[in-house]
């Protein structure tokens, strides 16, 4: 009965971090909350992928209203190119859009933005790119 109980907490183990790898390779629907220059900071729609995020963010633009589910797009020069093939022109993003995670995303060396930052930026970051549907 020890050899049962503890076999199947193993296989529960395993299922739990394969789910996990599975939904990282995954695209999931996200929201823009914030934006300034290079800084964009998004909100996960999707509760499979929730983790990916951090709680309780306080948006200076929003009055230091709490959000929940943020994080940094880590890789903004690839992300925004992404955008504008992904997101069909005069969308508004603050209305949500899918994104899929990237190892690190394309290098972004060559990319020029401005200086501005949020000085309450989410610590947690992530490496997405925008895809119009999730194949």
């Amino acid at each position: 009965m020890k050899y049962y109980a503890a076999a199947l907490l193993l296989t529960g183990m395993f299922a739990g971090c394969a789910k996990q790898k599975n939904s990282r390779e995954g695209c999931f629907r996200v929201k823009t909350i914030a934006s300034m220059c290079a800084d964009v900071i998004v909100q996960i729609q999707d509760p499979e992928f929730y983790y990916l995020g951090e709680n309780n963010w306080p948006n200076p633009d929003d009055g230091n209203r709490l959000y929940n589910h943020v994080f940094r797009v880590k890789n903004y020069c690839a992300f925004s190119k992404s955008l504008s093939t992904a997101i069909p022109p005069g969308a508004d993003i603050r209305n949500g859009f899918k994104v899929k995670l990237t190892d690190n995303g394309p290098d972004d060396s060559d990319c020029i933005v401005c200086l501005a930052l949020f000085t309450n930026r989410p610590a947690t970051e992530q490496p997405v790119l925008a895809v119009a549907n999730c194949d």
